[in-house]
This record gives structure tokens, sequence and C-alpha cells, in this order.
């Protein structure tokens, strides 16, 4: 009869310790699963924002580590001439992107847009550097600027062409590597859908502001990222919490069980013959 309750005692604490195992594997591959979720959903979101952050993504990111320019190297201007009558004046959308450049590098960058070089016909790329080296030391009485020229007239080129002019005190940051950059985001937004013709100060706004982010490699931080990141966070606490709690309880049922087994081996005497001696089953 011992032997029988022993072993229905034994079979009921395995079906217990089963069911305990059950709903924590099931607890388990809950928060598994909630936690690989929430790990996508904030890869996700950092792989889109940091796509948008610079622009268009079939430009390349900068290979070189840039320090921004020292202040006191610039005799500031203004932001731009428009002959093309296009932009009109005191434009707050384009120089929004132009100050920003300004303030991530230490470079005042400006734009001078025209229709005509002077000279009948499209201007060839020696035309432009001429025109762009000319404005230059009209314009400035620094070396720390970044002008950029382009020519626009549709009776006589479909398109643009465009003439970069940097000083040699803002060479040390806008080398030939970042002047690229800041070429191909002009490419890339001019022919580009996403900006009409009633757009352009956008276009040229985001052009300079997007050359900024990527050659000065500003880590800007979206707040879904950081929003995200506590979450994951405060998940892996509540997962830790969780199987602490199930393994203390699982260690204290142990000790339980261990505890009365060993009461019920010392309460248990066998029997003894007649003679004092233990009987033999």
């Amino acid at each position: 009869m011992n032997k029988l309750k022993d072993n229905k005692k034994g079979r009921k604490r395995i079906r217990l310790r089963l069911r305990r195992e059950q709903r924590e594997n099931q607890g388990l591959w809950i928060w598994l699963t909630l936690t690989f979720t929430l790990v996508m959903l904030v890869a996700l979101l950092a792989v889109s924002c940091g796509s948008n952050l610079k622009g268009s993504s079939d430009v390349k990111d900068s290979a070189t580590r840039r320090t921004r320019l020292a202040s006191g190297l610039v005799t500031e201007t203004g932001f731009y001439t428009d002959n093309t009558d296009r932009l009109g004046r005191n434009n707050a959308t384009l120089q929004k992107g132009m100050k920003y450049f300004y303030n991530q590098t230490g470079i005042q960058p400006y734009l001078y847009l025209t229709s005509s070089l002077g000279t009948p016909g499209a201007p060839d790329s020696f035309a432009m550097e001429n025109y762009a080296e000319m404005l230059y030391t009209t314009l400035f009485r620094d070396e720390a600027h970044l002008l950029l020229l382009i020519y626009e007239n549709e009776q006589t080129y479909a398109g643009y062409q465009a003439s970069c002019r940097v000083g040699s005190a803002a060479e040390k940051l806008m080398d030939q590597e970042a002047v690229d950059i800041l070429l191909e985001y002009l490419e890339s937004a001019y022919f580009s859908e996403e900006y009409s013709s009633s757009r352009r100060d956008q276009m040229y706004s985001d052009v300079f502001r997007n050359t900024a982010r990527n050659i000065m490699d500003v880590k800007d931080r979206s707040p879904w990222i950081i929003a995200l990141s506590l979450m994951l966070a405060v998940f892996v606490l509540l997962i830790v919490l969780d199987f602490r709690k199930a393994w203390r309880a699982d260690r204290m049922a142990e000790r339980k069980n261990s505890g009365a087994k060993g009461e019920g081996e010392t309460s248990v005497k066998p029997p003894l013959n007649l003679d004092g001696r233990k009987k033999i089953p």
C-alpha cells in the first residue's frame, strides 16, 4: 500500500512539473515573439530614417571624417542670387537648408542662378569654371565660401549646368569627394518627380541639407527609434524578471517536495520479526 501511495504521489508530482514546464515554455515563446517583433520594428525604422536623413539612396556615402571649420573664417554675405526670377527674394525655404549646411560645416554656401554667362549659346564646362572664378572674387572677401553656379536656359540647353568654386580655407573640409556628393544630390533631385518647377527652392534647400548630413555624418535620431528602443529595454527587463520569478518558484517547489519526501522516508520504519530483526520481504 505504501508503495502504491508513493507511486501515485510520484506520478502526481511529475504531472504538476510537466504542466508547470508547459506554462513556462508558453510564456517563453510569447516573450520571444514580442521581442523579435519589436527588434524588427526598430531595425526597419532605423533603416528607413537613415536613408531619409541623407536623401537619395543613389548618392554614395562619404568615406572621409571631417571637422567643422573654425569660427571667424567667414565674412558673412547673403545666400543666393537669382537672375532667373524663379526663387524670389528672401526665400525662407531655400535659406533654411543653406543655413543648416553653414551651421554644420562652417562654410557659407552661395547659390548663383543665371540663364546667361554673357556669351551666345550654352556654355561649356571651361566657361562655367571661369565664370564661377570671376563671381567668387567679386562676391566674397574670404576663402571660406562655397559657390554653386547653376546655368538654366530652356531655349539653349535642356537641363542645367553646374560648377562649384570652393575657397582655399573651405577646401580643407569641402574636398573633391564632398563636391562630388553635392553635385550628385543636385543631379538626383533636379530630375526627380518629387520637385516640380514651382518647388525649386525646396529642391536646392534639400540638396544642401542632405550634403551636409552626408559629408559631416550627422547622427540625427528619430524620436520613434528612441521610444521603441526604450520599449525593447523594458521588454528584456520583464523577461528577466519573469524567468527569475519562475526559477525561484521552481526551486521552492523542489525543496518542498524533497523535504516532504525526506520526512516520509524517515517516518516509515521497516517491520520487525519477533526476535527484533528486520523482516525481509
